[in-house]
């Protein structure tokens, strides 16, 4: 017996796997995940932890930490983004296979795209407002697809096996998208949006690349072994880190350059709690945006203006349960 998922960011059940012949048989099923399993010695019954995760899209003011509020939503939303019209777009859970946009204020929502067979993650609208890029599960590995941003006409950018979902961004002239590749071909890449062979940048390992605004440096999250998992900025081009900035280890991969590229926004978590923080290029301290004392945020987008921040925070909540005549 696993804890195993259908689809790459759907929820845990418990599987049962045939010594002799292989095949697999749900045990559970529904919208609550299970991990952990203990079998009794005849394997009649199961004791195992359920979790139940909600979360909803949360908008608010750079500035005033008070002003971020809940807005309705289709479903469990994930990756929500800005539009070029300041509409959000975002992924419906529990598997990210229908994609959704509304008001910022949950007005005329509207389903872009009715159901895909595969998980799609980390949403990103390109600088003129046209197309969304996203990583998407089709088969053992993530790779980049691009769609309008009316939902239609979707194109695969990407098709190496080594491409690794933690992160996007687009250059400003929207022409290019830099993502990460592991294994032997670590480091980042780019990839024309209209499609064409992908171009490797350098040999970085570091995760989540975040192209400033001006499109000369890029900020990313540095997961080598003698890291601390540090953001560091260092020239898109290529050559040194211009500066290291030390982040919490539990800070999450996404970032963003305020637009006039003197600082970049980050997740930070304590004690299981997350809050967005405004790191300024030139060295000082951080400063504390949100003031959450709740849950999680799993992703976060800036508006192109730099005024306002769309959220998703996510809350989950486990019990012991156990299961009688499993077999």
């Amino acid at each position: 017996m696993v804890n195993a998922q259908e689809q790459p960011g759907g929820e845990s059940q418990i599987v049962f796997v045939s010594r002799k012949t292989g095949e697999p048989r749900s045990l559970t099923s529904g919208p609550n995940g299970f991990q952990d399993i203990s079998a009794t010695a005849d394997s009649g019954s199961l004791a195992t932890v359920q979790s139940n995760s909600t979360s909803d899209v949360w908008v608010g003011r750079i500035g005033d930490s008070n002003s971020f509020r809940p807005i309705p939503s289709s479903g469990r939303p994930g990756w929500a983004r800005w539009t070029l019209d300041t509409k959000i777009i975002y992924g419906s859970y529990p598997i990210h296979n229908s994609v959704w946009t509304m008001g910022q204020d949950g007005s005329a929502p509207k389903q872009l795209f009715p159901g895909a067979e595969y998980n799609v993650s980390r949403f990103r609208v390109s600088p003129n407002g046209r197309h969304v890029v996203f990583f998407s599960w089709k088969g053992n590995s993530p790779h980049l697809w691009r769609m309008d941003i009316d939902g239609d006409h979707w194109v695969q950018l990407t098709n190496s096996p080594n491409d690794v979902n933690t992160g996007l961004s687009f250059t400003p002239d929207g022409d290019w998208v830099i993502y990460n590749r592991e294994g032997s071909e670590k480091g980042m890449w780019k990839v024309r949006v209209e499609g064409g062979d992908a171009v490797q940048l350098n040999d970085i390992e570091g995760y989540g690349p975040e192209v400033s605004p001006d499109g000369l440096m890029i900020a990313y999250w540095d997961n080598s072994a003698s890291s601390q998992h540090s953001v560091v900025i260092a020239p898109l081009a290529g050559g040194s880190p211009i500066r290291t900035f030390d982040t919490p280890t539990a800070s999450r991969f996404e970032r963003r350059w305020a637009p006039d590229g003197r600082a970049f926004y980050f997740v930070s978590d304590e004690n299981g709690i997350s809050n967005i923080w405004k790191q300024p290029v030139n060295g000082y301290g951080p400063q504390q945006i949100t003031s959450f004392n709740t849950e999680q945020i799993t992703s976060f987008d800036l508006s192109r203006d730099g005024l306002q921040l769309v959220l998703t925070r996510d809350h989950t909540s486990s019990d012991a349960v156990l299961i009688r005549d499993a077999r």
